[in-house]
């Protein structure tokens, strides 16, 4: 049935959790409200999409770590540092190392939790700019400190104008 400009459907949301966590939410388009039956199946999937969401976010973590140490390693120079930088995918070329920290929060034991969640938020989304704008571009937090090392090409004479169009 095709519905009139303007015209559209009730909704029915529900909570994906793991315990008491919100991982995301499942909304469905409604013509009616929904039947006993029908809210236990929503509910059944809720629970199965929270599995997959837990389990994607395991294998997250674990990319994440893996990063981190290689990130690291390259950091860190030495006979491990190209080994590193060749599963990284850097290519063998000059880069520039960007970071990226939060100064002067107050951290309290109760905040610290919530602080590290929301900083890997940013590191994440730094991560995914930098490769966007410059790929070939990897970033990792290690401890408060968001790394991101960006190959740069012609040398590193005017990188730091090239770099500027980063815009962080």
């Amino acid at each position: 049935e095709q519905s009139s400009p303007g015209f559209t459907l009730p909704r029915v949301a529900l909570a994906v959790r793991a315990g008491d966590e919100v991982l995301g939410s499942i909304w469905a388009a409604v013509r009616a409200p929904l039947t006993e039956e029908q809210t236990a199946s929503l509910r059944e999937v809720g629970r199965l999409v929270a599995l997959h969401l837990l389990s994607h976010r395991v294998g997250a973590d674990v990319e994440r770590r893996q990063r981190a140490e290689l990130v690291a390693t390259v950091l860190g120079g030495g006979p491990a540092a190209g080994e590193a930088a060749s599963r990284l995918g850097l290519p063998r070329r000059p880069a520039v190392v960007l970071a990226l920290a939060v100064c002067d929060r107050q951290e309290t034991p109760a905040s610290r939790a919530d602080g590290v969640a929301t900083f890997q938020r940013v590191a994440d989304a730094f991560a995914m700019h930098i490769s966007a704008v410059r790929p070939g571009s990897v970033a990792a937090l290690l401890g408060d400190v968001a790394y991101g090392i960006v190959p740069v090409s012609g040398g590193l004479d005017g990188a730091e104008q090239r770099l500027s169009l980063i815009h962080i």
